[in-house]
């Protein structure tokens, strides 16, 4: 029989990541029993916000990594990664709702540690999620159809 690993054990696997970008090193775990999204929240909205917090998903810098996209450039020219979409793009329909989003979150100063892991943060997250549809397979497609239309 072999002998499996003790909890503590693999708790110090787990600490011993080296890749500083890595989610758990940039964010610390905590386990809860229960998924902390607000009751009633649509599959497709639950599924962007988890895609972005993990940053796998319609996210082109994933996506270009697993070789499902010819770049990972948004169309201002940055990388299209979720701390870029949610905090500092300038594109104009999102500049427009995230000003909505930091109104709504007032005197706290947006970062993914906020928007990703408090209860207030979540809720507006998921309030820029429903008004720009990021993250989603329609909005990705769209995305590149534009880039093909450019092209041409």
């Amino acid at each position: 029989m072999l002998d499996q690993p003790s909890r503590q054990q693999n708790q110090q696997n787990l600490n011993q990541n080296p890749n500083p970008n890595s989610y758990r090193n940039q964010f610390p775990w905590r386990l809860w029993t229960k998924i902390q999204l607000p009751p009633g929240t649509k599959r497709i909205l639950a599924s962007s916000f988890y895609q972005l917090k993990l940053g796998h998903g319609f996210i082109k810098a994933y996506l270009h990594r697993i070789s499902q996209a010819g770049d990972n450039q948004y169309r201002c020219g940055k990388k299209e990664t979720a701390e870029h979409l949610l905090l500092s793009c300038r594109d104009t329909q999102l500049v427009t709702v995230r000003t909505k989003l930091k109104d709504k979150i007032q005197e706290l100063r947006p970062s993914l540690r906020l928007l990703m892991h408090t209860k207030i943060g979540i809720e507006k997250t998921l309030d820029f999620l429903r008004d720009t549809r990021i993250c989603t397979r329609r909005w990705h497609l769209e995305q590149w159809q534009e880039a093909q239309a450019r092209q041409e």
